[in-house]
């Protein structure tokens, strides 16, 4: 894919495994320093769960060369569909973007 700018467009899938209930899903890309990126959710979903990502930030910039951290976090969902503050995982990982 390309972006407007002729720019190559990183993205893809990531894949988080949730057995058991429905749950939701937050996603969230960071840059080394810290900084918010973008924010990505999948809501009700459960087994293996593919939470899509176009490769670019919160204003639609693709992202530099670089090293990024994720963080997701699940939680079971309530009979009315909200995420449970007691039933609740996270995890973190980090990966490398590199456009030629």
């Amino acid at each position: 894919m390309r972006t407007d700018s002729g720019r190559a467009k990183s993205g893809g899938q990531f894949v988080v495994d949730a057995l058991g209930d429905s749950v939701n899903a937050l996603l969230r890309i960071y840059t080394v320093s810290g900084r918010l990126v973008r924010s990505l959710e999948s809501l009700g979903r459960h087994g293996q769960i593919q939470i899509p990502w176009d490769g670019l930030d919160h204003e639609g910039q693709a992202l530099a060369n670089g090293t990024y951290f994720f963080r997701v976090q699940l939680n079971a969902r309530d009979p009315d569909g909200e995420s449970s503050a007691d039933r609740k995982a996270a995890s973190e990982g980090r990966f490398v973007i590199l456009n030629r």
